[in-house]
């Protein structure tokens, strides 16, 4: 038996043997399920409040939308990254504190557990709560956010560089000091 025959004997074999053998073939084991129905409709931001903006990181907005959960648990709220914290939520309004992302149009986004997609994207602006306020300087300036009380008082850590103090301060509800 020369070379050319042998090799083709062997050729033949093969494939006489790959035909001979029983599949191995198992069901497939993909994710993607071409049925799959979402057990909640897609969640909607139809609008953010107030509505010319917030300070980020502090207190509360209100959005309002369409096909929100009731049950906290079940949501995530995002600001450009920055999670939210949602405090209560219908179907169509949530109260949450927002992200500390600062900017002019910071994209927010809900996901309910159970929906297939996010929400479209809604861009709001949030502002740094570290900011100059009525009354205050370059020497007198605040060093952490704000926060108000029940009697919607604010108040801010004020730290007066050219005395090296650092006080509690109240800022009225009118902006005086």
């Amino acid at each position: 038996m020369n070379k050319i025959d042998r090799n083709i004997f062997l050729a033949l074999g093969l494939v006489g043997l790959l035909i001979l053998t029983p599949s191995c073939k198992k069901e497939a084991s993909s994710l993607y399920d071409p049925n799959y129905e979402s057990s909640h409709p897609t969640p909607v931001i139809t609008s953010i409040l107030p509505a010319n903006g917030y300070l980020a990181g502090v207190d509360s907005v209100i959005i309002n939308g369409e096909n929100f959960a009731t049950d906290l648990d079940s949501m995530t709220l995002n600001f450009g990254g920055e999670p939210g914290i949602i405090y209560r939520s219908t179907p169509t309004q949530m109260v949450a504190r927002p992200g500390f992302k600062i900017g002019d149009e910071v994209p927010v986004r809900v996901s309910v557990r159970g929906s297939e997609f996010f929400s479209n994207v809604f861009p709001y602006k949030l502002d740094d709560p570290f900011d100059f306020y009525a009354g205050t300087t370059s020497d007198f300036a605040p060093t952490s956010g704000i926060a108000i009380d029940e009697n919607d008082n604010i108040y801010t850590v004020v730290d007066n560089s050219s005395t090296g103090r650092i006080r509690y301060t109240k800022i009225a509800t009118d902006c005086s000091l």
